[in-house]
């Protein structure tokens, strides 16, 4: 599966469809004004050109990454400080001082400037997409089909339970949404801000706007932070590192309990879907709204091959509506332009 596309959902349209009409449209409200609901369309909210790309210059840039990106020189000859480079990781790591590389054709005669600057247009232009498409592959072409699903056994069930469908889909997805999205994991926060240099001195360092890899990493802490996300989706993919280390523990200890909203009223969901919280007990809690009718929570259980029905007064339903507002970072998410959902 090859991607084109360069805007990068932070929260999938697959996912913010579930709270559309009109097609693509969704009504959202902004953090301090939730009783101002606008209309937006799905394919241009909640995305950053190229968010989940790797492009070089980058240090996660693996020798494939590099062999790639580097394509366009190849029959070409370069020399940096009078010394020949043929390794696609190492051009990597020079790219910096391009303008100051001699290139040569095979024929031995350099280049011209224009052709050395359209080679670096070149270079520039390639933008490595395998996180964003083996995000589409994995869930978001996926995610309608578990969603009716699970909605069809609630619909059918008599005695408060179904079986555990879906299950490691569901946490898989749960914890990466916890990751896509712009407030990111919370304990990966908590572990970037707690390096005294990272967070006191790197954030000082302003990159210039025409040596930015991307416009959005806009200081060195910002470009640390966004590549070691990227390489920590890429294990997850590979079934590897922290990511995929949250999901197997949650799905060995924990089941989910899906809570079926008032019937007059629906769930809200936010730029920020999948969270964790104090309840009022003072408990953590981690929920995840999986469609305006259904709120997924994880729980400890012992049964772990089944889930819990639960059906939501309209209390109830308000609570969990100002939690998620509470826990947003930028927007709410609704289907109606409705202000009641508090």
């Amino acid at each position: 599966m090859t991607s084109n596309a360069k805007y990068h959902h932070l929260i999938p349209q697959t996912y913010m469809r579930l709270w559309g009409h009109n097609n693509n449209s969704i009504y959202i409200a902004y953090k301090g004004k939730v009783d101002e609901f606008i209309e937006r369309n799905t394919m241009n909210i909640s995305g950053i050109n190229h968010y989940h790309s790797v492009k070089v210059g980058m240090a996660i840039c693996t020798e494939d990454d590099c062999k790639q990106i580097f394509q366009p020189l190849d029959g070409f000859k370069v020399i940096y400080e009078d010394k020949e480079i043929t390794e696609a990781l190492e051009m990597n790591k020079l790219f910096f001082d391009f303008d100051e590389w001699k290139i040569y054709y095979p024929n031995a005669s350099p280049i011209s400037r224009a052709k050395k600057n359209e080679l670096k247009q070149q270079i520039n232009g390639i933008h490595i997409k395998d996180i964003e498409e083996k995000w589409g592959a994995k869930f978001e072409n996926e995610w309608n089909k578990v969603v009716e699903d699970i909605s069809q056994h609630i619909s059918k069930e008599s005695n408060g339970v179904i079986p555990a469908l879906h299950k490691e889909f569901l946490i898989n997805f749960i914890v990466s949404m916890d990751w896509r999205s712009e407030s990111l994991n919370p304990s990966f926060k908590r572990a970037m801000d707690q390096i005294p240099i990272f967070k006191e001195e790197f954030e000082k360092i302003e990159i210039p706007k025409n040596e930015r890899i991307y416009p959005f990493l806009k200081t060195a802490y910002d470009e640390m932070e966004h590549e070691l996300v990227l390489k920590k989706f890429r294990e997850f993919f590979e079934s590897n590192g922290i990511m995929s280390q949250t999901s197997d523990k949650l799905r060995n200890k924990f089941s989910l309990s899906f809570i079926v909203a008032d019937k007059d009223l629906e769930f809200i969901t936010s730029d920020n879907p999948s969270f964790q919280f104090n309840n009022s007990q003072g408990v953590s809690e981690w929920i995840f709204p999986i469609s305006p009718k259904i709120l997924c929570k994880l729980v400890k259980s012992k049964k772990l091959n089944q889930y819990n029905i639960e059906y939501s007064s309209i209390e109830l339903t308000k609570g969990y509506n100002e939690i998620i507002k509470n826990n947003c970072t930028n927007f709410i998410i609704a289907r109606e332009n409705n202000k009641n959902y508090f």
